[in-house]
């Protein structure tokens, strides 16, 4: 079973001449200037910032971008931070270079000439806007109106190196006033560039966060993930919704860091689906960007809001939670029973060989029973899905020859022909220990992810996954590293000990056993919904029914 939406299509618009791009908006509308429109008579357009000035592109299909000629359309001569919205037929663009202040332009065209209106339509002028190291205001969106006055939403840079979110109101969208009294009004998971829609009376507003319990920097708000924020007032407060709606998933977007970044998103709906646009970059502190593009097909954005996004195939990450949402359990052990050996109950021994020997039950832990063996079970207690996961908590890793580890779609019986993922951690714990993440196809090995560094403590959950051809390795709720792979299909899950020679059985140990299946997670929200998407995206009322 497919779980999450969203396919990763990597990077859409890369630098040139090191320019960073980033801070995508985009529109799907009529009268392109530098492609020929679609059979709709629309296009993509997009506005984005550069270490140059904001700057224009169009595509047809959403993914392949040509950049405008004549950027940039507003030139800074340093990085910059576009939002853009549509009201009416006016194009707002508020934009700004790091340290403010937010100017307000206006234009009759997406790529403009732009007229600046308001040099100074936010200043930064609040304690907490002002860090003193890295000053930084910028990233003004609407969210709405009330009686003819503008709610819109900036972010800037505090004093505790964290971003957060002030509000401001206009009723020009030119002019703009401070809700001095209680600003910074959203702060959770130290919040960027929001980006809104209004669906079914609800406010959604999708921005970058921090991830509680994921591994970070400290610093930079990073690294960040998307996630979906809802009020039923332009006017606030906005509630998150406490998982990530889309994430890190690949290497330019430094998925398994603590500076990688998936951030200032923009959701826009055409041709049947929903394209999110967002800032990545391996290394968010230095504002290194690229533009990056996730794709949900056949869906709408009123869809998106009746449930939990997520990542196609890769289960959401989930930080200090316990089980993953998108993941139903149905294997557990504690290992809180008395000595045995072999182990029994419950488990088999996977693979045979003349390095292989059964595990053990000892001091409340699964362990292998012979030093410098391998000890492969698998619980047999179930019949496997195809999809499925198994997440263990390693207990002892006592030096670098002890590994502990899961096996998924694997095929019992003689090691020399087998078939299957193995991954596993392997010790001592501290800052030298390593994963790997290994597939054996009729008794050839090969590494998927070869022997790479990994701090590894006690009590650490690993969790690893393979839905469909994905197969994710996450640590603690963090995910490490996810992958394609087709080879295995099918099979029984379990867990390994190879205990070192040198360290003796108690080498390797692992404490805790789940694992399971897919589901379709529960939904945050049901019933029909009315679309009046902001920022340009359409301007269609639909109704979705069947939620």
């Amino acid at each position: 079973m497919s779980i999450g939406v969203w396919v990763d299509q990597g990077v859409v618009i890369a630098p040139v001449s090191a320019d960073q791009p980033g801070q995508p908006t985009v529109l799907y509308e009529a009268n392109p200037v530098i492609l020929s429109a679609n059979p709709d008579g629309k296009i993509f357009k997009m506005i984005f910032g550069s270490a140059n000035g904001a700057c224009y592109a169009e595509s047809n299909n959403g993914i392949s971008w040509t950049r405008y000629g004549s950027n940039p359309i507003v030139a800074f001569g340093a990085h910059d931070y576009p939002q853009m919205t549509k009201i009416g037929s006016t194009y707002y663009l508020y934009d700004a270079t790091a340290a403010g202040p937010i100017g307000a332009y206006t234009a009759s065209a997406m790529n403009g000439p732009y007229t600046l209106q308001n040099a100074n339509a936010i200043v930064r002028t609040q304690t907490w806007e002002t860090n003193g190291g890295f000053n930084f205001i910028g990233q003004l969106n609407i969210a709405g109106q009330i009686a003819g006055t503008y709610y819109g939403y900036y972010s800037a840079f505090k004093p505790d190196n964290q971003y957060s979110i002030g509000q401001a109101t206009s009723t020009d969208l030119i002019n703009w006033t401070k809700n001095n009294a209680a600003n910074p009004v959203i702060t959770y998971g130290t919040p960027g560039s929001l980006d809104f829609h209004l669906i079914n009376n609800v406010y959604y507003g999708w921005t970058q966060i921090v991830q509680p319990g994921i591994p970070n920097n400290n610093n930079f708000s990073i690294p960040s993930d998307v996630c979906r924020f809802s009020s039923t007032s332009p006017a606030g407060p906005f509630t998150p919704l406490p998982v990530c709606a889309s994430y890190r998933t690949t290497t330019p977007e430094g998925v398994g860091t603590v500076k990688g970044q998936w951030a200032d998103p923009c959701l826009v709906e055409a041709n049947g689906n929903v394209y999110i646009y967002t800032s990545i970059a391996v290394d968010g502190s230095t504002a290194a960007t690229q533009v990056g593009c996730a794709l949900a097909s056949n869906t709408t954005i009123a869809n998106l809001i009746a449930g939990y996004e997520g990542m196609f195939n890769i289960p959401i990450p989930w930080g200090t939670s316990t089980t993953p949402l998108q993941l139903s359990t149905l294997a557990t052990d504690t290992f809180q029973r008395a000595d045995a050996n072999p182990i029994g109950g419950n488990w088999t021994q996977l693979y045979t060989g003349a390095s292989f020997s059964p595990s053990q039950l000892a001091s409340n832990t699964i362990e292998g029973s012979v030093a410098g063996n391998n000890s492969d079970s698998y619980w047999n207690a179930i019949s496997w899905p195809n999809d499925q996961w198994v997440s263990i908590k390693v207990a002892a890793l006592t030096d670098a020859n002890c590994y502990a580890g899961i096996n998924l779609r694997s095929t019992p019986g003689a090691f020399a022909s087998a078939n299957g993922y193995r991954i596993y951690v392997k010790g001592p714990f501290g800052v030298g220990a390593k994963y790997a993440i290994t597939k054996y196809v009729n008794g050839t090995f090969s590494n998927l992810v070869a022997e790479t560094t990994l701090t590894v403590s006690a009590n650490d959950i690993i969790t690893v996954s393979v839905i469909g051809n994905q197969i994710s390795f996450y640590q603690n709720g963090n995910l490490i590293t996810t992958l394609s792979d087709s080879s295995q299909t099918s099979g029984q899950a379990g867990v390994l000990n190879v205990p070192s020679a040198g360290a003796g059985v108690a080498g390797s140990r692992i404490s805790s056993f789940s694992g399971g299946g897919t589901q379709v997670p529960l939904l945050p929200s049901t019933g029909a919904a009315f679309d009046i998407l902001f920022k340009g995206r359409l301007y269609v009322t639909r109704v979705v029914s069947g939620l």
